[in-house]
């Protein structure tokens, strides 16, 4: 037993002092950069492959990742390329991976991509893509939101890309009460784009809309593409509208204009659909009754 301790440890030491020729291995490397100033937008590559001729000794350090300082690739402020070739990479190495001969770099290229970290003030606003309110409701003034605006650091592409007013999504809807609550603040990569406020205090005033109705004539645009004989029925419409009481004037139903277009009569059943054109201000939403018009033709 002792005899093949001694062996196999003979062996080992035998192989480590040996030359390996064209033994393909990677290699750490690491990004040095300023990170006040710039801020990588995609995870940088940490390694690349090379191909080397060591002594089994340091091939083992290197396995083990004993005392393996990584290749240093040193960014300037503001970079000008995105990408280090291997004949480029090779400088790198070479500076760090003391006691082998490097051959040739194997990895042919390498990409990264960093940008300068920029800061930006930006005003806040309720997003009002889906209305937060309950049907027969409607936010009365402007929405309140303390701080009206925030400071937004990141990438110089995504903050420049950033809409000013920013939308504040609400995480609550079908509002039917006055509104007053810490809403997260959050943008999108949250990893790379953010502000030192996470959260802000969003205040709405919300009122119930009054109802109403009102018969309103339909006025037709383009009659040459009416055909010749031809009416269009009916030539009025009732027209249900939602206003908010502001406790001044009533809506004048004489402001409310509705129009269909006989340029998009729809010759599959010869009806085209009547629009609000033109409605009072304090009118939130509108129904049409009927909503299309339809061609008609008198009794010979």
């Amino acid at each position: 037993m002792l005899c093949f301790l001694v062996a196999s440890t003979f062996w080992v030491l035998n192989s480590l002092n040996k030359t390996y020729y064209n033994v393909r291995t990677g290699y750490p490397i690491v990004f040095i950069y300023d990170p006040q100033k710039l801020v990588p937008v995609t995870e940088p590559p940490k390694e690349v492959v090379i191909n080397v001729t060591a002594k089994g000794w340091k091939l083992l350090g290197k396995a083990l990742n004993l005392k393996v300082q990584p290749a240093r690739i040193v960014l300037p402020a503001k970079p000008t390329q995105n990408y280090l070739t291997s004949r480029q990479l090779r400088t790198y190495i070479n500076s760090t991976f003391q006691g082998v001969e490097l051959n040739y770099v194997v990895t042919d290229t390498i990409y990264f991509h960093f940008e300068e970290l920029i800061k930006r003030r930006i005003r806040l606003a309720v997003d009002t893509t889906n209305s937060p309110v309950a049907d027969g409701y409607f936010v009365s003034g402007k929405p309140r939101i303390i701080p009206a605006a925030v400071t937004v650091s990141g990438p110089a592409s995504l903050v420049k890309a950033l809409s000013d007013p920013y939308p504040l999504h609400l995480p609550d809807s079908g509002l039917t009460e006055s509104y007053q609550k810490s809403v997260p603040l959050a943008f999108v990569p949250q990893e790379l784009v953010g502000s030192q406020v996470k959260k802000v205090n969003v205040r709405l005033q919300v009122k119930p809309l009054r109802q109403a109705e009102t018969r309103v004539a339909v006025q037709f645009i383009n009659q040459s593409h009416l055909p010749n004989g031809a009416q269009l029925q009916p030539d009025s419409v009732q027209v249900k509208y939602y206003f908010a009481d502001t406790g001044h004037t009533h809506p004048d139903s004489q402001a409310f204009k509705a129009e269909a277009d006989l340029k998009k009569l729809d010759p599959r059943d010869s009806s085209v659909s009547v629009k609000i054109t033109r409605k009072p201000r304090q009118v939130k939403r509108v129904a049409v009754s009927p909503e299309k018009v339809r061609l008609t033709y008198p009794a010979p």
